[in-house]
């Protein structure tokens, strides 16, 4: 282990040990040794603290932990405010294309949205292109 990567460990009896935020982050270094990325999303729960897990994916200075954080917390964010009315992957999908349009929009001011997605993303219709 890097140097710089050990933080937020205790002593437990004769043992040394990580708090749960940094047994997260350990995690998605290297999945595969957690089970995989999906065991690591299932331990993402309500008692652990998330300004934690970000400062401690900073200290890393990984962006491949960082990448993969984002990603699990956009995901556990999107679960909890998906209504029924629509499966999931397609909430995924609508998401990940209204933040593709959000960026893409910021980089010129050329660009003129129209359609149902527009329509959708602007005035909060329910409508799909």
């Amino acid at each position: 282990m890097k140097p710089n990567w050990f933080f937020a460990y205790e002593r437990y009896y004769n043992m040394v040990v990580s708090d749960k935020e940094k047994t997260i982050i350990d995690c998605l270094h290297v999945p595969a040794y957690a089970g995989g990325i999906s065991h690591i999303y299932q331990a993402l729960t309500s008692d652990l603290n998330i300004d934690t897990l970000i400062a401690y994916c900073q200290q890393t200075k990984s962006s491949t932990i960082a990448s993969r954080l984002g990603y699990l917390l956009d995901k556990k964010q999107l679960r909890e405010i998906h209504t029924a009315q629509l499966p999931l992957h397609v909430f995924e999908q609508d998401y990940i294309q209204a933040l593709f349009l959000h960026t893409l929009f910021q980089t010129s001011d050329v660009f003129v949205f129209k359609g149902g997605t527009f329509l959708k993303h602007a005035y909060g219709l329910d409508r799909f292109s």
